[in-house]
């Protein structure tokens, strides 16, 4: 009996912490609405808005400018309610899409 309380007592916690603490499920709700694009206006401001920058050579872009942009398109558009918005980022990569996949 001993084991099933510390499984029955680490069942508990983990579940307290995935659905509670972490909000996990939430993320992945807004995760989907944002790669399946249910709110995909907000990338179509964005792709508009960073299309001169992106065209550049990765080492003359400024992550700053492209995240502003973002960050305006993200609330210009119906994204703007998600509360889990804010987790959106950019990140450069040096690397081309190939260079990466075969890395």
């Amino acid at each position: 009996m001993p084991i099933q309380r510390a499984f029955d007592f680490a069942n508990e916690q983990i579940k307290s912490l995935v659905f509670q603490e972490l909000q996990l499920v939430k993320v992945f709700e807004s995760m989907k609405k944002f790669y399946f694009l249910e709110v995909g206006d907000f990338f179509q401001y964005f792709m508009d808005a960073a299309e001169p920058l992106l065209l550049e050579n990765c080492e003359g872009v400024q992550a700053d400018r492209i995240q502003s942009l973002l960050e305006i398109s993200l609330q210009s558009s119906s994204a703007n309610a998600d509360v889990f918005r804010d987790n959106l980022f950019v990140e450069i990569e040096s690397l081309t899409l190939l260079e990466k996949v075969s890395s």
